[in-house]
């Protein structure tokens, strides 16, 4: 949240007069927009009642906006998560962001839990609390639908409602309506096409990939409930989930002359299997890890698709709901009031900055079924030599990679042409995603060294924080580790909401006492 986010539901005034009340009602609206609150980023607070006991009539906003401060932390001394069971009875609730909020909320109403606690109103503003299943989803959908973020945020939504199992209860209570506005301001229109019913392909109609961490450049295939409607599957499709549904899981489709025992077999409904002449067969097997050696068993599971990484820290929900689509994914998880984690790259993401002056908002809107930021984050870590277990690697992680490593022709950006940049390629060889990322990091550096004058590992290796979700990344400083020659060459604006990254990117730069 920002400061023009703050707002006050409800606000009791006692004054002399309508003139010093009005003018009270300003010094407020000054006050809380310049005080200094912990709601940096996306975290949303939530406070049931502030008193700020009597005031002055000639007290100043300043005066007033560090009253404000002093009473919220004694207030909210003890910030309790909207998904705790003591969330109701707590003065003080706080969200890691208002996407979260959202979640809980649908997931509260697919499990027919209420939501009649004091905070879920105002942290789901607009959205209609007490409506009908059917209403109450379109409202959510439609209020996310008008953020920046809608890209992401929608399809994260869906993917964490069918994450523990409640895909039946979102299709039964999803309209043609809500469905279209769904499409519509997801990004998942453009996967409609390959979600339709092909009659003559196998496997299924209803196949999706995801790219894993864990097998980069990768892709793996399983299979829907034949029952998912289209926009269901081109929705996880653009979140990047692979649910692992099987009507069956002891029935798996091979064919004749595929080893019994390999891992990644499709498995479906022995009804679905498609008549082509023998070529597929139905088998009845037990369980992967029961078929391979124990060996192979920890390397079949570290193959399965994992949700992006999230530098949060969780409890598990328990999987509720008719369809077993809960076993491809990682638990919902529940974060601490602070998740940001320590990094020594904190300038990593001053390349966006870099690559935006490069021109790759235009040369990644013609390759859009590649995305390549990640792999050039990537890219630069590994050429720092940064350590494998810092949360930048993590980070790198959770952004979109292409699905593929095989070598296919790209465009030149035409400032790679500029006698400064001077990065040779010709959009006749077919090269790899990764060496293409490679070519981009190349131009960032020398952009770096002859335009702005810093190095590559002058930018990038500087202690800070990184919180990332679903929607953001940001990036903490401490203030007195401002370098100038980065200001002066601006690379630590924020760039906000970037198409190509599908991110809302920020940097902050804190006094030691701020979190």
């Amino acid at each position: 949240m920002g400061a023009a986010d703050r707002t006050v539901q409800h606000l009791h005034l006692r004054a002399p007069s309508a003139q010093a009340a009005v003018h009270a009602v300003h010094r407020l609206e000054d006050a809380l927009r310049c005080a200094s609150l912990p709601d940096t980023g996306e975290r949303l607070l939530l406070v049931r009642q502030l008193h700020l006991g009597r005031l002055p009539a000639d007290l100043s906003s300043q005066s007033l906006s560090l009253l404000i401060e002093q009473r919220l932390l004694a207030a909210g001394g003890s910030w309790v998560h909207g998904e705790h069971g003591s969330a109701a009875e707590s003065p003080a609730v706080f969200f890691a962001s208002r996407l979260q909020a959202a979640q809980a909320a649908v997931r509260r109403r697919a499990e027919g839990r209420s939501l009649t606690a004091w905070f879920w109103r105002p942290a789901l503003h607009g959205v209609q609390i007490d409506a009908s299943d059917d209403d109450f989803l379109h409202s959510v959908i439609a209020v996310l639908a008008q953020e920046a973020t809608a890209p992401v945020s929608l399809p994260a939504l869906v993917a964490d409602i069918v994450a523990p199992g409640h895909a039946a209860w979102l299709i039964r209570h999803m309209p043609e309506e809500t469905s279209r506005l769904l499409l519509a301001n997801s990004g998942a229109q453009r996967y409609v096409a390959d979600a339709m019913p092909q009659p003559d392909a196998y496997p299924s109609a209803h196949t999706l990939r995801y790219m894993g961490r864990s097998a980069a450049g990768q892709s793996r295939q399983m299979l829907l409930p034949c029952a998912c409607p289209v926009w269901l599957h081109a929705v996880l499709r653009a979140a990047q989930w692979l649910p692992e549904a099987m009507l069956d899981a002891s029935v798996r489709v091979v064919r004749t002359e595929q080893i019994a025992s390999d891992a990644a077999a499709p498995l479906l409904d022995a009804d679905s299997v498609p008549q082509h002449g023998g070529e597929w067969r139905v088998e009845r097997t037990a369980p992967v890890s029961a078929a391979l050696p124990p060996h192979l068993v920890a390397g079949a599971a570290q193959a399965l698709p994992v949700a992006a990484p999230s530098p949060i820290d969780f409890a598990a929900h328990t999987a509720v709901g008719e369809t077993p689509l809960a076993q491809a994914f990682d638990p919902i998880t529940q974060p601490t009031f602070d998740a940001a984690l320590p990094t020594q790259a904190g300038g990593l993401l001053c390349l966006l900055n870099v690559l935006a002056r490069l021109g790759f908002a235009d040369w990644q809107a013609q390759h859009p079924d590649a995305p390549l930021c990640g792999l050039i984050l990537s890219q630069a870590l590994r050429r720092l030599d940064v350590p494998d277990d810092d949360a930048a690697w993590a980070l790198a992680a959770s952004l979109a990679a292409p699905p593929t490593r095989h070598a296919r022709n790209w465009q030149t950006p035409a400032l790679w042409q500029d006698a400064r940049i001077a990065v040779a390629h010709e959009e006749g060889d077919a090269i790899t995603p990764a060496a293409m990322a490679a070519l981009w990091l190349t131009a960032c550096r020398r952009h770096l060294r002859r335009v702005a004058r810093i190095g590559l590992s002058s930018l990038v290796c500087r202690n800070a924080q990184l919180l990332w979700s679903a929607t953001h990344l940001d990036t903490r400083f401490a203030l007195h580790e401002t370098d100038l020659r980065v200001r002066r060459a601006a690379l630590d604006i924020d760039p906000g909401w970037l198409d190509w990254l599908g991110r809302v990117a920020t940097f902050h730069y804190l006094q030691p006492f701020e979190s």
